[in-house]
């Protein structure tokens, strides 16, 4: 949680001096800038005394901690969220089932090698969703700058016929985000835009991609980078579930050589990126493959030959790990086999 969500509860001047010093969310301040001392001699003159830094931290803590809550108020917030939640669509039945299996994700993450069509499948998701509902939009968060126009105007025409796919492509944001501070700032202005009465509301959101975020901070040295991860990954969850959001986080590989033991294939010999432990910040992880060697050709198309894919679950809170299917790609488009 950034610092400047904090105000009043923390002096204004307090705040932009932290930022000035490179603290700028809760994190930072209680874990990664030393003791009160160390961040007080950092700070320039007569903006806090120490014993008041000292009690704005354990404010800090306090906000930053998980509240305490009556089980009765948590199910019936739970209820509230699966009233109000959209599941996964892509388009391809097997491919939905094996997402949402018994309630679906609300924070999913896409990996899988280049070329194995994470984007497509997330613009494909984003694109059903606002073609099917008038009152929806999405944000997408480019943190590598290759999003693509023409790809949107491709998958867009396969659903020119759904109810609301006049005004689809009009409510999808692209934000350009290259680090961590940006992303938090973005997030931030999407947070006050859920104040905002008669607006919108954003109920996709997709980072494309998580990894070039977090890859250069993470260290075998320092655990710094790892609560950064932790930190966000967990801001991620507190809006999907407060907004009913869907969130796709896509991720790129690392080695898993000779094979990864979570795959259903003993042919994967690469896995998600960013560690262990990142896995199990999301409520699922979605596995991309190619099948190569496999083609099929359109009985009454033009003869071209279609990509075939396989997607697996890797871990899930909702269904079966080493479960998977199959699907093709043909003109841009996720279809049935």
């Amino acid at each position: 949680m950034r610092l400047v969500t904090l105000v009043p509860a923390l002096p204004e001047r307090l705040v932009a001096a932290l930022e000035n010093c490179g603290i700028r969310t809760d994190t930072d301040l209680l874990f990664n800038s030393g003791t009160a001392m160390q961040i007080y001699e950092k700070l320039p003159p007569e903006i806090v005394t120490l014993a008041q830094l000292e009690r704005y931290i354990s404010d800090v803590a306090g906000l930053a901690s998980a509240p305490i809550l009556d089980g009765v108020d948590v199910l019936n917030q739970e209820e509230q969220c699966r009233a109000a939640f959209v599941p996964f669509s892509t388009g391809v039945p097997q491919l939905d089932e094996l997402i949402n299996g018994r309630n679906g994700p609300k924070v999913l993450e896409v990996s899988g090698d280049h070329g194995t069509g994470k984007t497509l499948l997330a613009l494909q998701v984003v694109m059903r969703q606002l073609s099917t509902h008038a009152d929806h939009a999405a944000l997408w968060i480019d943190t590598t700058g290759d999003f693509s126009v023409d790809r949107i105007h491709l998958i867009s025409a396969a659903y020119d016929k759904m109810p609301s796919a006049h005004s689809a492509a009009e409510r999808l944001q692209l934000s350009l985000a290259f680090d961590v501070n940006t992303v938090q700032e973005v997030l931030e202005s999407l947070r006050t835009s859920y104040s905002l009465s008669g607006s919108t509301k954003i109920r996709c959101l997709v980072i494309d991609s998580i990894t070039t975020l977090f890859r250069p901070v993470l260290s075998v040295v320092s655990s710094q980078g790892h609560a950064m991860m932790a930190s966000f990954m967990q801001q991620l969850r507190s809006f999907a579930e407060a907004y009913s959001l869907i969130i796709l986080v896509l991720n790129s590989t690392s080695s898993a050589a000779p094979q990864n033991p979570n795959s259903a294939f003993v042919t994967t010999t690469r896995k998600p990126a960013l560690g262990p432990s990142f896995t199990c910040m999301t409520d699922a992880t979605l596995w991309l493959s190619k099948a190569t060697g496999i083609s099929a050709v359109e009985p009454h198309g033009d003869g071209e030959s279609n990509n075939i894919y396989a997607a697996e679950i890797l871990r899930s809170k909702y269904t079966p790990s080493k479960t998977w299917c199959s699907y093709k790609v043909f003109k841009g488009i996720l279809q049935v086999m």
